[in-house]
């Protein structure tokens, strides 16, 4: 969760950008929240108003690169669930 206490004008690096994709402001909502489950405040910058204006998640610029290789480890991921099968099955808890 984000802390409300946090200087948002402090999150200037850019580390994803989307758009025109009908998904780009929930590829960029989970994005901010992998960010901030690993202890990166992040924030989301767009407008869904406009959705022909960009998605953004924002870090600071000392997470920058950290940021960058957990968003690249988590595409990777799904790129290669997608591949073997795995990301499309339903999992049902009993």
């Amino acid at each position: 969760m984000s802390n409300p206490n946090h200087d948002s004008g402090l999150l200037t690096e850019t580390v994803f950008h989307e758009e025109g994709a009908a998904t780009a402001e929930v590829d960029a909502w989970v994005i901010k929240n992998l960010l901030e489950a690993s202890g990166i405040p992040a924030v989301v910058v767009g407008d869904a108003v406009l959705p022909n204006l960009p998605f953004e998640v924002k870090v600071a610029p000392q997470d920058a690169e950290r940021a960058s290789r957990l968003i690249a480890k988590a595409e990777r991921r799904v790129a290669t669930n997608a591949a073997s099968g795995r990301g499309s099955k339903q999992v049902t808890r009993k």
